[in-house]
């Protein structure tokens, strides 16, 4: 998101004579909608058309966009890394629906601009009032980024900016003083919010949209005033100030079920490629299922940071859009140059039933020269359900499991623990129990010598034969040629 969308000024010349802005509402932090133009509200595109059309209106009679942010910059997106308001042809729609309902004309013979309208009903708009609404709503895309037929947020917003309005006409806020943060009840603002919604879709929530707003930190839930029948939410208009799109990584976590610290990695990608892609965070498990597509390709927490760098990449470019920074497009890029600077050598694939102290041989399982010029060593795991066992008592199954590589060294033995060491996530979901898992072996280079016999052994919490690991050892080896080994080689065991 970029300064300039916040610079671009809605002031004309000259000054209106009258305005219906009011303190604290003042043009220059807000705008007014009116009651009238929300009562045939029915559709999300339709609600954030005329907010655009508002937001361009200094509390006079006239509707302009500036030179310096015309109606395209906002409805046909010339800047790739930041959302729409609305879609060009919704836009188009909802002009030709006020010009048919009488409430909005053209206005160019009135001044030489091709965007300039005129509110017929101004200034009383059949006597319904208005709702005053910070211009950052707009000005800062929130519309684009909070997605694409998201009733919640919009709905619940609504609610909060009624809220204010009714509250500054009976508490009166002197022009020099700040506007206070509101503290509400949930059922006002959701009552209010269908006041100014008659047509809002019976489905439509705004009580779980105050929720959602919440996750997103736009407003706060006042827990020490909560009870088993109310709920109390703090807003401040400030809010909407700040930079959307990188939404908080606990909500990501949550939504992708992933553990917020110890997925770090992991949350962080999709953060990334939601802000990039403009994308609303009811996104996150549809970006989130995509990365696991890749699970063989984007096993470790380090691939997540290598595939994080090269989106920073490809968003930084000047053609910079959806077509470079889309989760397929970068994953699949990344792949191909994993693939161009290294390849992959598989060894002989083994199972490991479900059973605790089970062990087996490690002669053979690891690739020829598995010593030699290797970049990374990891261990596939598939997991052979039996007896229709359901995906998620699998996944318990398997989430208390341990797999250990042991080698004699002298009178004790040498332990690496391949599960714990690098784990690629902190529990098991359902596409590893579909896909696989891809468990970090690279440890084995400076911990295991080659040349001396090693067993692979299993630790589980309870046995179970309906589950079977179907395990295979792979080595990455780089394309560039020899070079001098990060391993040792079978002359000792590395302490």
């Amino acid at each position: 998101m970029h300064d300039e969308f916040m610079e671009c000024s809605v002031t004309r010349e000259p000054t209106p004579t009258f305005s219906l802005h009011r303190y604290p509402f003042v043009p220059s932090r807000f705008y007014f909608v009116p009651r009238q133009w929300l009562s045939d509200v029915a559709t999300t595109g339709d609600f954030d058309a005329r907010h655009l059309l508002l937001a361009m209106c200094d509390g006079g009679q006239y509707i302009k966009f500036p030179e310096s942010a015309r109606a395209n910059d906002w409805t046909r997106n010339p800047d790739p890394r930041v959302p729409n308001v609305v879609s060009h042809v919704t836009y188009l729609d909802t002009l030709a629906r006020l010009r048919t309902r009488g409430w909005l004309a053209a206005a160019r013979g009135e001044a030489d601009d091709t965007e300039i309208y005129r509110l017929l009903a101004w200034p009383d708009f059949a006597g319904e009032g208005v709702v005053y609404v910070p211009r950052a709503y707009v000005l800062r895309r929130w519309p684009g980024w909070l997605g694409k037929n998201q009733w919640g947020y919009r709905a619940a917003l609504l609610g909060l900016f009624a809220c204010m309005t009714e509250d500054s006409a009976v508490n009166q806020v002197p022009p020099s003083g700040p506007l206070a943060q509101l503290t509400a009840g949930a059922r006002r603002i959701v009552a209010l919010a269908h006041m100014a919604l008659p047509a809002l879709p019976t489905r439509v929530q705004p009580g779980l949209g105050l929720s959602m707003l919440a996750d997103l930190g736009l407003v706060e839930e006042v827990k020490a005033a909560r009870t088993a029948r109310s709920r109390v939410f703090r807003f401040s208009p400030d809010a909407l100030d700040t930079e959307p799109g990188r939404w908080p990584p606990e909500l990501i976590a949550r939504l992708c079920g992933l553990d917020v610290i110890q997925d770090e990695a992991w949350v962080r990608l999709v953060q990334a490629f939601l802000a990039h892609n403009c994308k609303p965070p009811e996104d996150a498990p549809a970006i989130w299922a995509t990365i696991r597509r890749y699970a063989r390709h984007v096993a470790t927490p380090d691939d997540a940071r290598r595939v994080l760098s090269l989106l920073t990449q490809s968003a930084d470019r000047p053609e910079a859009g959806r077509l470079l920074t889309g989760a397929r497009r970068v994953l699949g890029d990344f792949v191909a140059a994993q693939e161009a600077e290294a390849r992959w050598e598989a060894g002989p694939p083994f199972e490991l039933p479900l059973e605790n102290g089970y062990t087996v041989p490690g002669a053979g399982l690891l690739p020829p020269h598995a010593a030699s010029r290797v970049l990374d060593t990891q261990l596939l795991v598939t997991y052979q359900r039996a007896n229709r066992l359901s995906k998620p008592t699998a996944a318990e199954l398997a989430t208390g499991l341990r797999l250990y590589v042991r080698q004699n060294a002298g009178a004790d033995d040498q332990l690496v623990h391949l599960f714990l060491l690098r784990p690629p996530l902190s529990r098991l979901d359902r596409w590893a129990i579909e896909a696989g898992s891809v468990l970090d072996a690279s440890p084995l280079h400076t911990r295991l010598d080659y040349g001396r016999p090693f067993q692979v052994a299993v630790e589980c919490a309870s046995n179970s034969s309906q589950l079977t690991l179907r395990c295979q050892f792979r080595i990455r080896r780089s394309r560039r040629g020899p070079h001098k080994s990060h391993v040792p080689g079978a002359e000792g065991l590395a302490r």
